[in-house]
């Protein structure tokens, strides 16, 4: 905690080839970020967590983009008061594959909304606990190469999680926590079903999901392998009973405090066609 920008400034000067860069709880601020990104130019993965030391002075200071624009991969950033300082760097990294934004402050509807069109090759988006609408959610069609999607806000409706399975078609995984909001359920999940045929795993938290909707993703998803349900209120042994006849490839099957009894469970053990299947069933 006691490194400053001065001993980041010389690290990266005499560090130019670093390709993977992570800090957490540090209080070098912008200035330290800032002097690897001006000096690392080979940069694929950066990581910054909980970045202390932020004074008003300070807090507004701009990152990057520095000379990593075109090595940089993979973007995380978690729990920082200048979440927005980033914008900079992420919408210059043109061959950016992966973005995690968790607990960062700000409103990033409009933020996301020029990510996804300056950087539009994008496969895998993070989104836990930031200010995001259906706004932001709807730009997310600008990256029709996402093959990963996970959020985890109150904000996610029926319509920002449509807008992205209809023009995000290469899904493989997705992974939505509607933070008991309970705003997301049979209209979204059955938009997924139409167009996402590619998906292999499927998380539900607090989502209402019924046989409509997930008989409808069994059916047209034939390489879904792993379906997490956990704290739906709508999913019960009919749910249970439909994903176990119909989802002939899956091998992973996780159901948390959802209102099943021994039948749903029943159902899986006689119903699920793949003997690899596992239940992990805690109600």
């Amino acid at each position: 905690r006691h490194l400053t920008h001065r001993g980041m400034e010389a690290f990266a000067k005499n560090c130019w080839g670093l390709k993977k860069f992570s800090c957490s709880q540090c209080t070098f601020t912008a200035k330290g970020v800032n002097a690897i990104l001006n000096n690392c130019g080979s940069l694929e993965e950066l990581s910054v967590k909980r970045l202390r030391g932020l004074t008003d002075e300070t807090i507004f200071d701009l990152i990057g983009p520095g000379v990593v624009g075109d090595s940089l991969r993979t973007i995380f950033l978690k729990e920082l008061y200048n979440g927005p300082s980033y914008s900079p760097l992420i919408i210059s990294s043109k061959n950016l594959r992966t973005l995690r934004l968790m607990k960062c402050s700000g409103d990033w509807d409009r933020m996301l909304q020029t990510i996804t069109e300056r950087v539009p090759g994008m496969v895998g988006i993070h989104l836990e606990r930031i200010r995001v609408s259906n706004l932001g959610l709807n730009a997310i069609f600008s990256c029709p190469s996402l093959e990963i999607f996970l959020v985890k806000m109150p904000y996610c409706t029926n319509l920002g999680l449509a807008s992205v399975a209809e023009h995000c078609r290469l899904l493989r995984k997705l992974s939505i926590d509607g933070c008991r909001a309970n705003s997301t359920g049979d209209k979204g999940l059955l938009s997924v079903a139409t167009y996402c045929h590619n998906l292999q795993e499927l998380v539900l938290v607090r989502v209402n999901a019924t046989s409509l909707s997930l008989g409808s993703i069994a059916s047209n998803c034939p390489n879904l392998m792993r379906l997490a349900l956990c704290g739906a209120k709508t999913a019960g042994d009919a749910e249970i009973a439909c994903i176990a006849a119909k989802c002939t490839a899956l091998k992973k099957l996780c159901i948390r405090s959802c209102l099943i009894t021994d039948q749903g469970v029943e159902a899986v053990a006689s119903g699920c066609p793949c003997n690899a299947a596992k239940l992990i069933a805690i109600c």
